[in-house]
């Protein structure tokens, strides 16, 4: 670890260490989650006659870079929506991401995968991305974040 002229030296260092740390442990758990994902659609049958799968819910997981923001080191994983599209059918078969109206209800999509569906249509078990990725953070950030920073130099216990 290098020497520090002042202590708002050694605070700016250990900041900017930490951002690159949260990063990683940003991407790690967006990682996790997209396998429990994955996993979880790839365990569930599709009903090819009801819909095709797109892919774009999983493809959709996104997470922001680490900021420092009020006092926080923080990272963002959610679905991105912008990320999940409409698909209008004309044939007579359902649209995808979309209802019977013919309404874009893609902003929806990762709401009831995430929790489930139940209706006459086509209903849904949850996915539970979400849930599992918060388990995840509860389990392993504390362990993450040391590794991360002990790769950049800063010891830890």
């Amino acid at each position: 670890m290098p020497s520090f002229k002042n202590l708002a030296d050694l605070n700016k260092y250990i900041n900017t260490k930490l951002i690159q740390s949260m990063d990683k442990v940003g991407e790690t758990a967006k990682q996790h989650m997209y396998d429990y994902v994955k996993k979880e659609m790839e365990s569930r049958p599709e009903d090819k006659l009801v819909y095709e799968r797109t892919w774009e819910y999983l493809n959709s997981i996104s997470r922001t870079k680490a900021t420092y923001v009020y006092g926080a080191i923080v990272v963002f994983i959610e679905y991105n929506t912008d990320k999940i599209h409409p698909y209008i059918t004309t044939d007579g078969t359902f649209n995808q991401h979309a209802d019977l109206w013919n309404e874009d209800t893609s902003d929806f999509i990762p709401l009831w995968l995430e929790f489930g569906t139940d209706n006459d249509i086509h209903s849904h078990k949850p996915v539970g991305g979400l849930i599992d990725l918060e388990k995840w953070v509860k389990l392993n950030f504390k362990k993450e974040l040391m590794n991360e920073l002990r790769k950049l130099g800063i010891q830890t216990k």
